[in-house]
């Protein structure tokens, strides 16, 4: 399906974040090469600056897709990373696009997750909750840090994870390609072009650009987003030529 989607060809899933978590991770759970998951979590981050950092050389991924935490709701995905020793570690993702934060107070989404992931999953390791979103989710985490405290009377900050989504095209561009199977390769390529096709990358440097950037902006998605991955600029001398075109390219 995304073939069609970056294609143009469906429009009305364009900000669809369930086809993004779908896509992403639905290419993502058929990578043989089980550290490249792992190593798109480590750069998720606490609020206090931790890394997603747990050693899970020898565990076997297995991705779970809006699984039910029955009263506590339905996260987007639930990993359970399985040991040869039957030893099991979970974390959940909370995925956002566009869209908020669902619920507040009481009532917040990442709090509930947290209280059903250690009602559902006693017997696991329980490493956390990432929460991947396009912008900064720091105070989203702090409020739902906040509610927690007043549930379990503790502050679990090592326990909540922010990850944004230019940080997951970042860890996929930088996997070793040499190291990886074909297969593998093929894989994550896909997914970069997609991730980049979201616009979903970290901003680089500024640089002179080739076109002039003079077109209506219903033109330039349509003959332009194949092809663009993001705004860049480099050297402008911001005392000087102020008054040219913004140009792209």
């Amino acid at each position: 399906m995304f073939e069609a989607e970056i294609h143009g060809k469906l429009p009305e899933i364009a900000d669809r974040e369930d086809i993004l978590t779908s896509t992403v991770f639905g290419l993502l759970k058929y990578v043989v090469d089980k550290e490249v998951i792992v190593k798109v979590l480590q750069h998720a981050k606490t609020c206090t600056g931790q890394n997603f950092s747990y050693n899970l050389k020898g565990y076997e991924p297995l991705f779970k897709f809006w699984p039910s935490l029955n009263e506590f709701g339905y996260p987007d995905i639930i990993i359970e990373f399985v040991h040869s020793n039957e030893r099991k570690a979970v974390v959940c993702l909370e995925v956002k696009y566009e869209s908020q934060k669902s619920g507040e107070g009481e009532y917040d989404q990442l709090k509930r997750y947290f209280l059903g992931m250690q009602k559902y999953y006693p017997d696991s390791d329980f490493l956390g909750i990432v929460y991947l979103t396009d912008e900064q989710s720091e105070k989203d985490i702090k409020d739902s840090l906040d509610e927690l405290e007043k549930a379990i009377k503790e502050r679990p900050t090592e326990k909540i994870f922010g990850l944004r989504w230019s940080q997951v095209t970042k860890a996929i561009e930088e996997q070793d390609k040499q190291s990886l199977s074909e297969h593998d390769r093929r894989i994550l390529e896909d997914v970069s072009r997609y991730l980049r096709y979201k616009n979903f990358v970290e901003f680089e440097k500024f640089t002179y650009l080739t076109s002039v950037f003079d077109t209506m902006p219903d033109v330039f998605y349509k003959h332009e987003h194949d092809s663009f991955s993001s705004f860049s600029y480099q050297h402008i001398d911001f005392a000087d030529n102020l008054n040219n075109k913004i140009i792209y390219g």
